[in-house]
């Protein structure tokens, strides 16, 4: 499956050999699918929308946005990281932090 790496310079797509080459992984099909496992890790950082956003300054914005309000808190949140990072600052976003960015969004 691709990843998709949003940069200041627009989407770009990351691919895998499957991608690249078009063959099919050499497996049996029994590979685990840890469901519960993804499922209790997006409860445990409040990831409960798709997409879900997190930016350089450690917010979050659950939900896709339009490219305008992206560009913005794209440079919003390098700014924030960057003041942070100055001033030595290194706290992780808090549970706070995820409710206040996710309010915000509605």
């Amino acid at each position: 499956m691709p990843w998709y790496v949003v940069t200041r310079l627009g989407v770009g797509i990351e691919t895998d050999a499957f991608f690249a080459s078009g063959a099919l992984p050499d497996n049996k099909g029994d590979c685990e699918t840890p469901l519960a496992a993804t499922h209790d890790l997006g409860e445990q950082l409040h990831v409960n929308a798709t997409p879900t956003l997190v930016f350089a300054d450690g917010s979050i914005v659950p939900g896709a946005l339009p490219k305008d309000r992206l560009e913005a808190q794209m440079t919003q949140s390098e700014a924030e990281a960057a003041k942070k990072a100055a001033e030595g600052d290194t706290k992780k976003t808090t549970e706070a932090d995820a409710k206040k960015a996710a309010s915000a969004k509605k």
